[in-house]
């Protein structure tokens, strides 16, 4: 609860409330959007759940207050970016026309539930079915409805903020420019996982004849982990990986690459895990050329042009010459080809062409 009840205890909780806020707004500007809906959702269920309205309705609107200055500072920090960069918005702002918002739904939704895995339907399914049929404690004294209805009214609420999430974030066109990656349906998944889960968590909690079985359903969560897993082990986190992230790793370091050039996705893997094996073995790791990596560009920028060795990941495409543009490498020459990577040399500028350049290196 962010809100004063008074004293400087009061004072400090809204302070701290402004403060959080803030920094989420830092961290992600339109996270209000997904605050804003819950804070609502959980002032309805208290109301359902026989909260006065009075004593409800004023820490909603202290709430959305907070969550209003968060919402107000993000949008001056996406409004004011190209006035103190002196840069374009590095994303593409607004929305699809609504014609196109099922469609692009669906594409988000779709790959969301790929990326989170096959187990993780059928295993909150289970969850569900299993809450519904465990027995809950009887209504309490004065309360106007069951705990089950009343669980049942917060796990509605929280899957119709899931829903709206979801529709707000498959709507904007940074989402479709990144391919609708599942990683903005976060937000919206872990709201259905507390759905599904609350269900099964509150008749255990509230439950004193089933208080033997929360014990030992904690007692069954590490074991479950272990059978799963296996124990733990820094040596198979590190070959890990090495599988997943390493599959440029040996030829950059054996082409002596500066930096790495290449679609987003397949540079910031290959850079950190090169780094890593470089580090590991007194080397210096290589940089990337791609988005967000104008904060390492004063790093590498002062070494002479003609010195700089760039492995351009043959996944990139057509990415990758434009990252080569924008950071004033192109054009560029072929110095040699590997499997994985094309490692290529920045090319004589416009007006001091040489004997000898050879042309752009083709995607």
């Amino acid at each position: 609860m962010l809100w004063a009840k008074g004293g400087a205890r009061g004072r400090a909780r809204l302070c701290g409330g402004v403060l959080l806020c803030l920094l989420g707004a830092w961290v992600d500007a339109a996270i209000g959007v997904l605050l804003g809906p819950l804070a609502v959702a959980r002032a309805a269920a208290d109301l359902v759940d026989g909260v006065p309205g009075r004593r409800g309705r004023s820490p909603l609107a202290r709430e959305l207050g907070l969550i209003a200055l968060g919402l107000s500072v993000g949008a001056a920090s996406v409004g004011l970016y190209p006035v103190l960069s002196g840069r374009t918005a590095p994303v593409l702002l607004g929305a699809w026309p609504i014609g196109q918002w099922p469609r692009a739904l669906g594409v988000l939704v779709g790959r969301g539930l790929a990326g989170a895995g096959r187990s993780w339907l059928p295993a909150l399914s289970s969850a569900v079915v299993l809450g519904l049929f465990l027995p809950w404690p009887p209504r309490e004294e004065g309360g106007r409805t069951s705990p089950r209805r009343a669980a049942l009214v917060r796990a509605l609420g929280l899957l119709l903020v899931a829903l709206l999430y979801a529709l707000f974030t498959a709507a904007l066109r940074w989402i479709a420019e990144n391919q609708f990656h599942w990683r903005y349906l976060i937000p919206s998944l872990l709201l259905v996982h507390l759905a599904g889960a609350g269900l099964v968590a509150e008749p255990l909690c509230r439950g004193r004849a089933l208080r033997p079985a929360l014990a030992l359903a904690l007692v069954l969560v590490p074991l479950a982990a272990l059978a799963v897993y296996g124990w733990p082990s820094v040596a198979r986190v590190a070959a890990e990986l090495d599988e997943r992230m390493g599959a440029h790793t040996e030829e950059v370091l054996a082409a002596r690459c500066d930096l790495v050039v290449g679609d987003y996705w397949s540079v910031w893997p290959a850079v950190w895990h090169a780094a890593w094996v470089a580090h590991r073995r007194g080397l210096e790791g290589p940089f990337g050329l791609t988005h967000r990596a104008v904060a390492t560009v004063p790093l590498w920028k002062s070494r002479p042009r003609s010195e700089l060795r760039i492995c351009r990941l043959r996944e990139g495409g057509p990415v990758a010459d434009v990252s080569l543009r924008a950071f004033g490498m192109w054009p560029v020459r072929t110095l040699e080809e590997r499997r994985t990577v094309v490692v290529v040399a920045p090319g004589a500028r416009a007006g001091e062409a040489t004997a000898g350049t050879s042309p752009p290196a083709s995607g």
